[in-house]
């Protein structure tokens, strides 16, 4: 019985061994069959952007893979495109979303620095009240707590998964680009 169970737990090893293996993988392989998969119908020829859910997977792709891996896109196509477009579009495409963040990340601060006034202001309430009513005074500290709990959790636990994004989508922008010409089957 127990060379049986040590069997199972060696196979468990090997298996989160080769998954471990495989999400250190620093390489994203994209099978792209039209322009329109890359570009959607419309785009400016000056200014490209990829097709949001393309975006969206390759986002989601460079997820799986560590933050310190250097990485690396492999476009399969049928036709080659311009990969200089590409790129272009890649980059007009992740910096939007980089922007979006920024903008985030300075309301989060905006957010967390007007709660933080109001918890103070709250509390200089609360001591001043606190010989007259012992009460309101209470409760007014608790008011107190939650509004700097809240200043807090805004500035640091919010903006701290915000700084991950843009790390991963600065990844993205840095990444390599090879463009593959995919082999058509006839038969």
């Amino acid at each position: 019985m127990s060379l049986n169970i040590m069997q199972n737990l060696f196979r468990g090893i090997e298996r989160g061994v080769q998954w471990e293996k495989e999400a250190k993988s620093k390489k994203i392989e994209l099978f792209l069959r039209t322009y329109e998969q890359i570009y959607g119908n419309y785009y400016l020829m000056s200014d490209p952007r990829l097709e949001a859910q393309l975006t969206e997977h390759i986002i989601l792709l460079n997820n799986a893979i560590k933050i310190r891996n250097d990485l690396e896109i492999h476009i399969i196509q049928y036709e080659l495109d311009d990969s200089k477009k590409f790129e272009l579009a890649l980059y007009n495409s992740i910096t939007d979303l980089l922007k979006g963040l920024k903008k985030e990340f300075r309301a989060n601060l905006f957010v967390a620095t007007i709660s933080l006034a109001l918890g103070i202001l709250i509390g200089l309430l609360a001591t001043s009240l606190s010989d007259s009513n012992q009460q309101f005074s209470s409760v007014m500290i608790i008011a107190v707590w939650v509004f700097i709990w809240y200043s807090v959790e805004k500035s640091i636990f919010d903006n701290v998964a915000l700084q991950i994004k843009k790390r991963r989508l600065k990844k993205i922008i840095r990444a390599r680009i090879y463009f593959v010409e995919a082999v058509q089957n006839e038969g």
